[in-house]
This record gives C-alpha cells, sequence and structure tokens, in this order.
C-alpha cells in the first residue's frame, strides 16, 4: 500500500498539460521534467514529437481569426433549419430548433476563439494547437514558464497576432 502512495503515476503516464480537439484528430501534450511530448493523432495514426526544454528558442500562442466564420457557417446551418420547420408549418419543431441555434451560438461565442500554435527549436519548428481556445493560453504558458531554461525568459510569448 505504501508504494502506491509513493509512486504519484502509478501508471506510468506523464501528465498531460492539455488535450486539443480538431476535426483531423486531436492532439495531447505531455509535460515532463526535461521535454515537451506532442502526441499528435490523424485518423488512425499517431506521431509523437519531443521537444527538449533546452532547445525551446520560441513558443508563439495566438488566437485563430476564424471565430466569426465558424459562428457565420454555424449560423446558416441553423437559419436553414429554422426555415425547414417553419415551412412545414410546425410552432413546435421551429421554436425547439431556435433555442438550440441560440444555444450553441451562445455556447460558441462565450468560450473565445480557438488557439494556434508555433514552437520553434534549435533543429525545427511545430505548429499544431497548444491551448484549445485562446482563453486557456494563459493556464498553458503558466505551465511551461518554470520549465523553460532562465537564459530565456521571453521564450514563450502570448501575442494577439
Amino acid at each position: 500500500m505504501a508504494a502506491a502512495r509513493d509512486n504519484p503515476k502509478p501508471s506510468g503516464k506523464p501528465p498531460r498539460l492539455s488535450h486539443v480537439r480538431r476535426p483531423l484528430g486531436p492532439v495531447d501534450w505531455y509535460l515532463e521534467a526535461d521535454h515537451l511530448l506532442a502526441a499528435d493523432q490523424r485518423g488512425f495514426q499517431v506521431q509523437y514529437r519531443r521537444f527538449y526544454f533546452t532547445d525551446i528558442r520560441s513558443i508563439l500562442i495566438w488566437p485563430n481569426r476564424l471565430l466569426w466564420v465558424r459562428l457565420g457557417i454555424e449560423a446558416g446551418i441553423a437559419g436553414f433549419a429554422i426555415l425547414i420547420c417553419w415551412l412545414l408549418h410546425s410552432s413546435n419543431a421551429t421554436m425547439v430548433a431556435v433555442l438550440l441555434a441560440a444555444a450553441v451560438l451562445g455556447m460558441e461565442l462565450k468560450l473565445g476563439p480557438r488557439a494556434s500554435a508555433r514552437i520553434e527549436t534549435a533543429h525545427s519548428s511545430y505548429t499544431a494547437p497548444l491551448a484549445g481556445r485562446w482563453r486557456d493560453a494563459e493556464r498553458v504558458v503558466g505551465a511551461l514558464a518554470p520549465h523553460l531554461p532562465a537564459s530565456a525568459p521571453e521564450a514563450v510569448e502570448v501575442t494577439t497576432k
């Protein structure tokens, strides 16, 4: 019993920094003592990328500008569903469609824009979302900042690019 309490990770999995859902597949970021691990899943294939903190030159996180495009597409689909319900003379279905559309659009507005990120190392650069939403970027940066070398305190940057 004491051995289970002494081992903070009994499953052997590293602590997950973030999980970002994308249309092509999720990206999981794991934080270790000396590196950052990205598990990029596309379909049934998972590609692992390891970024050692000593090699990281910069991490740039910015909000995705497609929020209004996404909201427009969602509003167009909702408007089409509302129009079909209205043409079928179903007031209950029309009301349900209006309420669902308002809920979906309201949640998307409340959550805010999605975030994009770019990690540049001494050897390469990698572009993948590090935080799911722009509002989560500060939490991710706060978790990464203590692990970066003291010689590059400005390596992590959150920008409104």
